[in-house]
């Protein structure tokens, strides 16, 4: 179990995951919208009132919101830390003090000058742990449970599996720059006669004026959309995500009309699943933002043009939504794994299966 003291977090909270495999009593309360490290908003809509946890010889009951915390199995935030201050806190010796109830109460941090182990993790776990970890101060602290309610049954995977997966982790690290052009850069052929779509942007609350703001912000710092002077223009949409975030769309539909659609053919599922045959050992890979990963043809940046309330933007990649994107996207996916293509390797878009008989 792994415990992070937060004084970044509001309020304290354990992991839904956690909650429910050691049988805490929830309740329900009225869905509330929680922002993490990582900039996502969470919705939150239970708690436990009374989490009863034991660390180091000491019992504390502390009232924790129930939330996916990703790695952690719990968060004590300053509601938590307000409630036993002052504290006097060591963090190079990843120490915390206090008085409690007229006794001295020091709390000491995982020690150990060794490197983490990487045990098995999924690529969104790993995403989330690396963006979750932007805090400001934290000591992660070694809990004491019952054995029973720590476990879930899994076994690490084998030694050699683990130091595959600590010499690539860097796959996971965030695009500092641009993909390269390639011979496949995504291209928008318009219809002959077709004149530059130029639609006014449609109306959003102000809440949606600052999400707007914000990803475009980022967007432009990342290099994924840069300002334009382009004759086209599409209206955008922010859609709800199940977690309380927004998406970013851009409408294309009167593009998308008028684009002379690419007849490149996607595989048939039903033929993808007869070539596992025989297969006994499966990895997937999901690639992280797909589409970003393919460059726009220059001489048709200015047709992925977009307008907001505040400004006009173009994309140098290719961006979710335009007609023949699925299209392009398995050109070059094909392209990529032509050699391995059904040996040992298939793919649907930006789904990607190794397969093998044995190890």
């Amino acid at each position: 179990m792994l415990l992070l003291v937060d004084s970044g977090s509001t309020h304290s909270f354990v992991n839904s995951t956690f909650s429910a495999r050691i049988g805490a009593e929830t309740t329900s309360i009225t869905p509330i919208s929680v922002r993490v490290a990582n900039g996502q908003r969470l919705s939150c809509n239970t708690m436990v009132p009374k989490l009863q946890w034991q660390v180091q010889g000491h019992q504390f009951s502390t009232a924790m919101w129930v939330l996916d915390l990703g790695v952690y199995d719990t968060v004590l935030g300053v509601d938590w830390l307000a409630q036993h201050s002052p504290m006097k806190c060591d963090w190079q010796q990843k120490t915390v003090q206090f008085e409690r109830e007229g006794q001295t109460v020091h709390l000491t941090g995982v020690q150990s000058d060794e490197p983490p182990t990487l045990t098995a993790l999924d690529a969104a776990t790993l995403w989330q742990m690396h963006d979750a970890n932007e805090i400001w101060g934290a000591a992660l602290l070694e809990i004491q449970v019952n054995p029973a309610s720590d476990s879930d049954g899994r076994q690490p995977p084998p030694m050699v599996i683990q130091k595959v997966l600590m010499e690539f982790n860097d796959v996971f690290a965030e695009p500092t720059e641009l993909p390269p052009h390639r011979q496949y850069d995504h291209a928008i052929t318009l219809e002959p006669g077709a004149t530059p779509i130029n639609c006014r942007p449609y109306r959003y609350s102000p809440l949606q004026k600052d999400e707007i703001e914000r990803q475009v912000k980022e967007m432009l710092r990342t290099g994924v959309i840069t300002h334009s002077m382009s004759p086209y223009a599409a209206p955008i949409l922010l859609v709800k995500k199940k977690d309380g975030t927004w998406r970013f769309c851009v409408d294309y539909q009167r593009l998308n009309a008028v684009t002379i659609k690419n007849k490149f053919p996607l595989p048939i599922i039903d033929e993808l699943l007869d070539e596992l045959a025989g297969a006994a050992f499966f990895s997937k890979i999901d690639l992280r933002a797909g589409y970003h990963q393919i460059r726009m043809r220059e001489s048709d940046e200015e047709k992925t043009a977009f307008k907001t309330h505040h400004g006009h933007f173009q994309f140098r990649v290719m961006p979710f939504g335009v007609t023949n994107g699925p299209p392009t996207f398995q050109c070059v996916i094909n392209s990529i794994f032509a050699e391995p293509n059904r040996k040992f390797v298939i793919s649907f878009l930006d789904y990607i299966l190794v397969f093998s008989q044995s190890l």
